[in-house]
């Protein structure tokens, strides 16, 4: 994997993702990228707090289109 893709993958590793209304719903173990147009397509999320029991399955994928704000933490749009 490319450089870039690597510098990119491990800002984001680790982030916690919230809502809009700053509940905690995971934080990020892996990062989904287009190789072919060179764009993150997803963020893949290990599921914490009250959203670890509603799901059965521990990590879920986040279109990146639904991300609001990347910074400490990556908040996610209505």
């Amino acid at each position: 994997m490319c450089g870039f893709f690597m510098l990119i993958k491990e800002n984001l590793i680790g982030k916690e993702v919230v809502n809009v209304e700053a509940m905690v719903i995971g934080k990020v173990v892996d990062v989904e990228f287009n190789l072919d147009s060179f764009e993150i397509e997803g963020l893949i999320i290990k599921k914490l707090g009250i959203f670890s029991d509603i799901i059965s399955k521990d990590e879920i994928i986040i279109p990146f289109g639904i991300i609001k704000k990347i910074g400490d933490k990556i908040i996610l749009k209505n």
